[in-house]
């Protein structure tokens, strides 16, 4: 996310620009299909044809790039709309659940991080 006063960028793991087809779902709704536009381990920022209501968590999936994930709404803006992944989503394939171990990710890009700094 950027701050708004000082114009830095907060976010604690690098972006992506990409363009991913994925797929929303809310139980008790169609599902909604939406373009993932940037990706990091600790979420995206998606894009819609034409903007749905989306609750504040969801489950977001994107079969052709093996993502599948819970994730909440961090803002909701013209550009798109930014969400953060909390964990795989209860019925992810258990090979997917395991390499969408969001903690050693997040754990890994540190430590990258802090070589390269």
């Amino acid at each position: 996310m950027r701050g708004r006063q000082d114009g830095k960028d907060r976010r604690l793991f690098g972006r992506r620009l990409v363009t991913i087809h994925g797929e929303v779902h809310i139980p008790g709704r169609p599902t909604t299909v939406c373009i993932i536009r940037d990706l990091s381990v600790g979420g995206a920022r998606l894009e819609f044809h034409s903007r749905p209501w989306l609750p504040y968590s969801f489950r977001l999936t994107a079969p052709g790039a093996g993502l599948d994930v819970v994730c909440e709404v961090r803002h909701d803006r013209m550009s798109g709309v930014g969400v953060e992944f909390v964990e795989p989503a209860q019925d992810a394939p258990k090979p997917l659940a395991k390499t969408l171990d969001l903690d050693a990710m997040r754990q890994k890009l540190r430590v990258q991080r802090s070589f390269w700094n």
